[in-house]
């Protein structure tokens, strides 16, 4: 019995493979909700926001805590903690902002001190939430790296890295140090350029899977898509690039070095990622700036990703975001929209078809 079953859930899944390979890619509208106005943040200007629990955490550049607690049903804000400064447990500037399941805590990372820090879960409606600082990347003065934005994943320590000694950087558990990964040739955009300007284009903006084992990685100036999967110290990068940086302008800056310009010609692909275990969510703007484009760049096209790199779902969504992250069961879908006049928060529930998770599950859909 048991293999009769299996043999018709077999027969069941290539069917839908067929039907995968003649149409890959399932358009979805979603229509959301504004569930935190201009208006209701008041002097809180949100660029990240996470859901716990029943609650909404947004952090901000403006005023003089960085990070908001929201309620999900009253709406109201309900704690704000770290004080924006260069005091021990003041931040300047929150580059990375990530809720982990597993460990029930909020991880953030300031990029000036260079260091991640963490909030409990059941700490973030007490009136002075515990902030611990959880890694320090304390490089030398002379160090030949320049890092961005910090994740960790597993037990590693992963960072963004713009010099053109490689893309990633990765702390190990021992505290080894090491370099991963390269910026693509430059050829590709301006044989002229050193290599070091070459490495500057490449602004790579990094998500995390709940299960802490995957990272996907956009860029804005380029169309490429990298995946990482942490295999017991090993960091397989897998990587689709379609375009490449476009109409960049060379500005001598002394010493034989120079900087790369964007202009009015140059586009812009990936604005935001967001990841689950199951699928990588990327805001997708693949065009020029929009002329008279005040603020943040927005979009309400979301392309869905596999962890094989294969697109799955557009998602049309009926207002333009900047910013989303979508809870680990692929239902809801929170964003921030930016249109000029003042930030808002939206919510949008989801429902994708299941079948596609039956084929992802079984490694069938894109053989």
């Amino acid at each position: 019995m048991k293999k009769i079953l299996f043999i018709s859930t077999l027969l069941f899944l290539i069917g839908c493979q067929n039907v995968s390979e003649q149409h890959p890619i399932k358009n979805v509208d979603l229509k959301g909700e504004v569930v935190l106005s201009d208006s209701m943040l008041g002097i809180s200007s949100p660029v990240y926001i996470q859901v716990v629990d029943t609650m909404w955490v947004t952090v901000n550049l403006q005023g003089d805590t960085l990070v908001d607690v929201w309620g999900a049903s009253s709406r109201k804000r309900l704690n704000s903690f770290i004080a924006k400064g260069d005091g021990p447990l003041e931040f300047r500037r929150i580059d990375s902002f990530r809720a982990d399941e597993k460990t029930q805590s909020l991880y953030m990372y300031d990029i000036y001190k260079r260091r991640l820090f963490k909030v409990a879960y059941s700490d973030l409606l007490q009136p002075k939430p515990a902030v611990q600082e959880v890694f320090s990347w304390n490089l030398e003065d002379n160090t030949p790296f320049s890092l961005m934005g910090t994740v960790r994943a597993d037990n590693y320590f992963i960072a963004t890295n713009i010099t053109d000694t490689a893309s990633y950087v990765v702390k190990e558990p021992d505290g080894n140090i090491k370099a991963i990964g390269k910026f693509p040739d430059k050829n590709h955009v301006d044989p002229a350029m050193t290599n070091m300007c070459n490495a500057t284009l490449y602004d790579l903006t990094m998500t995390v899977a709940p299960d802490n084992q995957k990272i996907a990685v956009s860029c804005h100036l380029a169309d490429m898509l990298q995946i990482i999967k942490v295999d017991k110290g090993r960091f397989p990068i897998q990587t689709e690039i379609n375009a490449y940086p476009n109409d960049i302008y060379l500005m001598p800056t002394g010493d034989g070095e120079m900087q790369g310009l964007v202009t009015a010609k140059t586009k812009r692909y990936y604005i935001g990622i967001a990841a689950t275990d199951d699928y990588i969510y990327a805001i997708w703007h693949g065009d020029v700036l929009p002329e008279g484009n005040k603020g943040y760049l927005n979009s309400s096209l979301v392309r869905v990703f596999n962890w094989e790199g294969k697109e799955c779902y557009q998602l049309h969504l009926d207002r333009s975001i900047f910013y989303l992250t979508v809870t680990p069961d692929n239902k809801t879908l929170m964003a921030l929209t930016d249109k000029g006049e003042g930030i808002s928060v939206l919510k949008y529930e989801m429902d994708l078809p299941y079948y596609f998770y039956l084929l992802r599950s079984y490694n069938l859909m894109w053989k």
